[in-house]
């Protein structure tokens, strides 16, 4: 459906992370991102991504979300 369209898919960051990519304590190459799961909670700040929802003192702070758009824009092949 996409190719008929000439649409793209876009595959962003974020899409399943409550962080914005520019607040990682942490460069998004392989050399420098945490190993596990559990390494990545602790570079976050969280006490114990495991089993707790409490995060250390200075933690990486979750952005507010983006609000919702109130319209959608027109498609032009609806117009």
């Amino acid at each position: 459906a996409l190719h008929k369209t000439s649409g793209m898919l876009r595959r962003d960051w974020g899409a399943m992370s409550l962080y914005h990519r520019e607040d990682l304590p942490f460069a998004l190459r392989e050399s420098e991102m945490p190993g596990s799961y559990s390494e990545l909670g602790s570079a976050l700040g969280w006490q114990d991504i495991w089993t707790s929802g409490q995060r250390r003192v200075g933690a990486t702070p979750v952005r507010l979300p983006a609000a919702c758009p109130t319209q959608l824009p027109r498609s032009a092949s609806l117009a």
